[in-house]
């Protein structure tokens, strides 16, 4: 995702007339980078999206089921597997994580943009010192 913003942003701002001479379909060129960037910035989104939702709906659910045990007249062996799961549900949280490393959730995705955008910047910097 870096290097490819990188390029991109290397290739149309600094380069983009040496590239003309080179590469005769540059827009093309440009428009692959744009792509993959957004291919992976998809994936990512769609990854931390679904975990954090999956993540949202166990904690829906471990309130709809406590909210259920509350009723009177259920039959003694539902109202005793309502409470087996609830105690499921408390007790084993749903987190998904990569390698145990960080966990897969919003604040990844914003992290992940975060520190692509400013490495990007950094590149950029250093590349128009020189």
């Amino acid at each position: 995702t870096v290097t490819n913003t990188y390029f991109f942003f290397l290739d149309t701002i600094k380069n983009y007339d040496k590239l003309q001479i080179s590469i005769p379909q540059v827009d093309y060129y440009i428009v692959t980078h744009i792509c993959w960037v957004v291919a992976a910035m998809g994936k990512t989104a769609a990854i931390s999206v679904s975990c954090h939702l999956v993540v949202e709906e166990m904690k829906a659910l471990s309130y709809n089921v406590q909210k259920i045990q509350l009723y009177e007249h259920l039959k003694q062996d539902i109202s005793h597997h309502l409470e087996k799961f609830s105690y499921q549900l408390l007790n084993n949280k749903i987190q998904f994580t990569a390698f145990g490393f960080f966990s897969l959730n919003l604040s990844f995705l914003y992290a992940f943009i975060a520190s692509s955008v400013t490495y990007v910047i950094v590149l950029i910097q250093f590349n128009f010192k020189t």
